[in-house]
């Protein structure tokens, strides 16, 4: 086992000022920083985000760990993904959770219980699994999974009935070495879902494994390894797919499938570890990195940044996605807002989620509509990739909180401590969201890497009111992955992409959920499908669950 020396970091005193080029991706030891505008903070009433840990309640005893050994390499503080899927067609969201050497698979009780099914659904644990996607590429009907990994990947083909099958070597999907996110999205208008992989560094058995940060012994950061290129598979059809050239930046922790750039095809967003993110788009001449250009690649600074989890929302309800990518501690969430011009601005400072999500190694995120008012709200999981931080860094933990911001027409105010589980740590790294109740309110799932899965209820005291919208297409690509939705009451007008990928090492429900406040409709539904091809209606009834079907 080698040992290497970390380097200096200059990022302990002035990443965020301006002036600085961070040359660590992981700064060895920080003091307490001081926050640079003052913090937007909920405090405690009847009308704030509430939610509570029902996991141990619902059933859900997956859990995760490292047995205590330490300090761990960035492999052994890597991994643990989890998913939202109704797998069986009942209409209820059922869960997938992976990590190393462990999966899995809980039914949905429709009771607010889950039951572990694992042992008969055919998955496999006993491999290194890091993440998960989730998308019907074969065009069935039936929702079949893609798990990444160290040194292993599966597809898995869901037979109906709650078996799946591993059909990873007659697929054609070869050539995966770290593997990380992965996105099911139609990337090449074939009206099939290609699958997109993610992969991070080369590490190996001859690689560095430990580093000595000042006199301790931890993780060595990922400057020290070589960056390992995502791969672009190609759907043809019957089972098949074909690997694409392709050759990204590397490093990769989360990938997100979205129409960013308003063109009605979606784009390919890397969020990179200590490298430039990369944003592909598909033009003429074929896929070419445009990050760099529109303002996606760095922090608001120009510098890198450790990029890991990711997802796309209106947050402002102008008709355009936005982008948030969550970063290492010592650098604030980056909130990329959309100009309308291809452009995009880093709004985190404006938006007041820059110093409250400066002190936390951040990962899962997702904009999600946590009380029904018609504003996206965020929620994010966090969690140190260093094991032992505290020995050499009294003012960081390895378990880290989740955090909870409430959106007031574009402002954000944290309202973690109001929570009810701001009191609540975990090694968190995968985060999805769906609404497993069926009560109108969006949930979430956490994957913890040291400790038993989070099962977050949502119990905001709200009578606003909501519609959930799920699209069904006759079609190869059978839930509609890719189609924007809009809805208007009123004045109030919100946008909705139907995706599964986002976050890290994740895949969320598809659906399209919209919180209409003390508003009764009707509702205008216009709806974007895959294909182009588009739909309006008007929606009388209201708090409910609704199943389009294509023209």
């Amino acid at each position: 086992m080698k040992t290497l020396r970390a380097l200096p970091s200059l990022l302990t005193c002035c990443l965020l000022l301006a002036g600085c080029n961070g040359l660590s991706s992981h700064p060895p030891v920080t003091k307490p920083l001081a926050p640079l505008t003052p913090v937007a903070v909920e405090t405690p009433s009847d009308s704030s985000l509430r939610f509570e840990n029902v996991a141990q309640k619902a059933g859900l005893d997956f859990s995760l760990g490292n047995g205590g050994r330490s300090p761990l390499t960035i492999l052994g503080t890597s991994g643990g993904g989890c998913a939202f899927l109704d797998y069986d067609s009942d209409n209820w969201p059922d869960i997938l959770l992976v990590g190393p050497h462990h999966i899995g698979l809980y039914h949905n009780e429709h009771n607010g219980a889950f039951k572990d099914v694992t042992a008969q659904s055919g998955l496999v644990s006993n491999r290194y699994w890091m993440g998960c996607t989730v998308g019907d590429y074969d065009g069935d009907g039936r929702p079949d999974l893609f798990l990444t990994g160290y040194h292993c990947f599966a597809l898995y083909k869901n037979l109906g009935g709650g078996k799946f099958q591993e059909v990873t070597k007659q697929s054609g999907i070869s050539g995966l070495d770290w593997s990380m996110s992965a996105a099911f999205a139609d990337l090449t208008g074939s009206g099939r879902l290609d699958l997109f992989v993610g992969q991070y560094i080369h590490f190996d058995a001859a690689s560095n494994q430990i580093c000595e940060v000042g006199s301790t012994r931890s993780a060595c950061g990922p400057e020290i390894y070589k960056a390992l290129s995502g791969k672009l598979f190609r759907n043809l059809g019957q089972g098949k797919f074909q690997a694409m050239p392709w050759k990204d930046t590397g490093k990769t922790w989360g990938v997100l499938a979205s129409d960013l750039l308003g063109t009605g095809r979606p784009t390919i967003y890397e969020a990179n570890d200590m490298e430039p993110g990369d944003l592909w788009t598909l033009q003429a001449q074929g896929w070419k990195n445009v990050g760099e250009d529109n303002g996606t690649a760095y922090d608001a600074q120009g510098h890198m940044q450790g990029g890991m989890g990711v997802d796309s929302g209106d947050y402002r309800n102008e008709g355009r996605l936005s982008l948030i990518v969550t970063t290492y501690f010592a650098q604030p969430i980056s909130l990329y807002h959309n100009d309308g011009n291809g452009l995009f601005t880093v709004t985190s400072g404006p938006s007041n989620l820059g110093p409250p999500t400066t002190p936390f190694v951040k990962f899962g995120v997702g904009f999600v509509d946590l009380d029904n008012d018609g504003w996206l709200d965020l929620m994010l999981t966090s969690g140190h990739v260093r094991d032992n931080v505290h020995d050499f860094d009294a003012a960081q933990t390895y378990a880290q909180p989740v955090q909870i911001f409430r959106n007031t027409e574009g402002k954000f105010r944290d309202g973690s401590a109001a929570s009810g589980i701001g009191d609540l740590r975990a090694v968190g790294r995968g985060m999805t969201f769906a609404d497993y109740d069926h009560d109108g309110k969006v949930d979430a799932l956490v994957c913890n890497l040291e400790g038993k899965a989070l099962l977050l209820h949502n119990i905001t005291p709200s009578t606003n009111h909501w519609l959930e919208v799920r699209l069904r297409s006759a079609g190869s690509n059978r839930f509609g992955l890719g189609a924007l939705v809009t809805a208007k009451v009123g004045s109030l007008s919100m946008l909705r992409e139907i995706r599964t990928s986002g976050s890290v090492l994740s895949a969320s429900d598809p659906v399209a959920h919209f919180g209409f406040g003390d508003k009764t409709g009707p509702v205008d539904l216009s709806i974007r499908w895959p294909d182009g091809k588009k739909q309006h209606l008007t929606v009388s009834k209201i708090d409910t669950a609704l199943t389009l079907d294509e023209p």
